[in-house]
């Protein structure tokens, strides 16, 4: 059954190694429904490049060091707006003739998800879909490897997801969070916000020094890949506390969506004929000045130019079914968005 989120439904719920089809095998979840995976996946935006027709433009990674060596042709979903933006400017200056009719697509990941497990279902001989990591994340990523000693194998096409656990055995650990206390196990896709959030939960353990001692805590990392595959595969009760956290960038790129929701609401909301008269006991002492709005998180700045290795006359082979219906128009949502881990 086929689910896709709206962005204001996703605000309001607030690849393998090389190149191999992510979900070769797609089987029926048993920890999680599809409806479940898709209300997890549905807060996190990806990007994709597009032309005017709505066909995705094909991506090329090299397998070598060399440029003669061969190169792997992939549909790329990135995780930063910052990435995807960089490698369409690079098309762009690389093909000035056809340059202005390609463009970003966004979507939740959620859609990017059925696309996926769509694709895993025909036969044909289709280009396979692939997650594009921010490359500082890979970096990060393969430095808490290291240090920890884990042999765990991942691509350049590998997401990391990194999380709180305990260096004793190993285990998740899950975080009270909000006024009811619900249990939960943040998965960062930026490891310098899962850093900040050990530190802050140090800190406060050690501004209550009567309630019991916080357990030792470090950051690990596993990849998206792996999630999904223990969601669809994996009869653990404990991956429904399961949340993803977007990167900052994200975060602020649901707010944006949100505030311009908002704002053609109220464009175009019905203009009264007439005001109704004020009595003074309705009317205010004091008129609360609005809240000043976050600063924008800082942009990626590194561009991931080396995913691009042929031109796009070559590359567009392989048409997608009409994914510009995916475009989609923010649904009304009364909550402000608020951030991801309190």
């Amino acid at each position: 059954m086929k689910k896709y989120l709206h962005w204001g439904m996703a605000i309001a719920l607030c690849c393998s190694a090389i190149l191999a089809p992510i979900f070769p095998n797609y089987q029926p979840a048993l920890a999680l429904t599809e409806e479940e995976i898709v209300e997890k996946l549905g807060l996190v935006p990806v990007f994709l490049l597009v032309d005017n027709d709505g066909n995705l433009i094909p991506l090329s990674l090299s397998l070598g060091d060399q440029p003669e060596e061969s190169t792997e042709s992939f549909l790329g979903i990135f995780i930063s707006q910052t990435d995807a933006q960089d490698t369409l400017e690079t098309l762009r200056s690389e093909n000035p003739g056809i340059g202005e009719s390609l463009f970003t697509l966004s979507m939740p990941m959620a859609n990017a998800y059925q696309m996926i497990i769509e694709q895993s279902q025909v036969e044909e001989d289709t280009l396979p879909f692939a997650f594009v990591p921010q490359p500082e994340q890979l970096v990060l990523a393969a430095q808490l490897l290291a240090e920890q000693g884990e042999n765990i194998e991942f691509g350049p096409l590998s997401v990391p997801l990194f999380h709180l656990s305990s260096p004793a055995d190993d285990s998740y650990i899950t975080i009270a969070r909000g006024q009811n206390g619900r249990e939960q196990i943040p998965l960062f896709f930026d490891g310098n916000e899962a850093q900040s959030f050990l530190e802050f939960i140090q800190q406060q353990a050690e501004a209550q020094p009567d309630a019991p001692p916080a357990p030792e805590m470090e950051i690990s990392v596993l990849f998206l890949h792996q999630w999904l595959q223990a969601f669809e595969t994996t009869d653990d009760e404990s991956l429904a506390l399961v949340e993803l956290v977007p990167i900052p960038e994200s975060q602020q790129f649901l707010i944006d969506v949100l505030q311009e929701q908002q704002q053609q609401q109220q464009l175009s909301a019905p203009i009264p004929d007439a005001i109704p008269p004020t009595s003074p006991e309705s009317t205010p002492d004091v008129i609360q000045a609005p809240e000043q709005e976050s600063s924008a998180p800082e942009s990626v700045d590194e561009p991931v130019e080396d995913l691009v290795d042929e031109p796009v006359e070559d590359l567009v082979d392989e048409p997608v079914e009409d994914p510009a219906q995916d475009l989609l128009v923010p649904d009304p949502v009364d909550e402000p968005v608020g951030d991801s881990v309190e």
